[in-house]
Formats: C-alpha cells, structure tokens, sequence
C-alpha cells in the first residue's frame, strides 16, 4: 500500500498500490473496483503512487506515476480516461477543477501544467515558477489555482489562461488547502503556525494591485504550534 485517498462525500476510499488502485465503498467496506495501471516503460517497483485526487464530482479520480504521468479514471466504469505528460520531475501536487473540466499538476521542475479534459488533443498549459511547488489546489467556482511555491508563498494562477493574478507573501512551503465550500484558504508558515486568509479578500480587486500583481501579506488568523 503506498496512498489512501477519501473521496469528498466520504463514501470511497481509494488505496493505492503498486500497479493498481483499489476503490473500497466506506460503509460495507466491500471492494468496488480496482483501477488497473497501464504498463509502464521502466521498472515498476519505483511507481509509488504517493498522489491521488478525487473530484467534487466524484467523477474522476487522478494519479501519478513515477514516470512523471498525470492519470485520470473515470468511477463511472473504471476505465482510464486519460494520460498527461509533460513533467520531467517527480509530481507532487494534483487537483481538478469544482466543474470536472481541467486538471493540475504541480512538480520538483519547477513547472505548474494544466489540461482541459473536454480537448482531444490533451494540450497542456504550463506556468513556469521560479522554485518547485509542494502543493497545488483549485478554489471554488472560476479556475483559479492556487500554489505554494518553495520560498515565495503562494501563487495564485488564472486557468486556462496561465495568468498569474495574485500572490501571497507568507514562507509557506509544502501545505494549503481550501476548506470545503471554498470561503477559507489555510496554509503553513515558518515557526510552526497556520495562516488563514478569506478567498475572497484574496482574490478581490480590492487589494492592492503591483505591476498587475496583487501582494498580501499577513492572514486574518493564525495558530501557533504549542
């Protein structure tokens, strides 16, 4: 077993293992299915499979590879619906968007790529970053994803467009989430605290604008480790 992965009404788990992913429903802990994993070009022993992501939908689940692969699998018929690459470092930050239509992918080279899953082509937008990103995660409502960037807090990128519209300037370096109905951002920051900020404030235009960049510093909140 390498990962596990709640869906967000809490009804599936997924374990992910070697060469496969396993969905178990969470109130007869019967097995559902298992997503079969395309074969791989290298050596299959180093596919950990440490992320995994399902929709708000419950549509789609997506996955990693250690072949630097994005995977989406549709939970209709367990089938794979679709392979993204791109990446030339490992992956480790995975999101799709509230209305099912784009995926993300953060990773060690530095790079923020996204897809939209209605084109044929599978075209991915990419975002260049001047360190590597631990975390990535979509907000509520319009694309905007959100990304905490090693040393340079977090990004806020515009998707499909690529435009960064907002960044945040708080040390955090590996962890951010959304809370569920997307009013609340909370990220870590150095001496062991979590911040808190309102999306809202965040993303108004409101703030503060800098060479077409809004630049926001110090949380509504903050909790300190005790």
């Amino acid at each position: 077993l390498r990962s596990l992965k709640l869906s967000c009404d809490g009804k599936i788990i997924a374990a992910g293992f070697r060469s496969s992913i396993t969905l178990y429903d969470t109130e007869t802990w019967k097995e559902l299915q298992t997503l079969a994993h395309p074969p791989l070009k290298g050596d299959d022993s180093k596919d950990e499979r440490y992320f995994m992501k399902f929709s708000r939908s419950g549509q789609y689940l997506v996955s990693e590879t250690h072949e630097f692969n994005v995977l989406v699998w549709s939970l209709e018929d367990g089938k794979l619906k679709a392979v993204f690459d791109g990446h030339i470092k490992s992956i480790w930050g995975l999101d799709i968007s509230s209305d099912d239509v784009f995926v993300a992918s953060g990773a060690f080279d530095k790079t923020l790529r996204f897809w939209d899953l209605r084109r044929a082509d599978h075209k991915a937008g990419l975002v260049s970053l001047p360190e590597r990103t631990y975390t990535i995660a979509f907000a509520m409502g319009p694309p905007v994803l959100a990304a905490a960037v090693r040393g340079h807090g977090v990004w806020f990128i515009e998707v499909p467009t690529g435009s960064i519209i907002a960044k945040v300037d708080t040390a955090a370096n590996v962890l951010l989430r959304f809370s569920a109905t997307g009013c609340w951002l909370v990220a870590d920051s150095s001496g062991g605290n979590l911040t808190c900020w309102s999306t809202a404030d965040l993303l108004s235009d409101k703030i503060e604008m800098e060479q077409g960049v809004s630049v926001k510093g110090q949380g509504i909140t903050n909790f300190k480790d005790q």
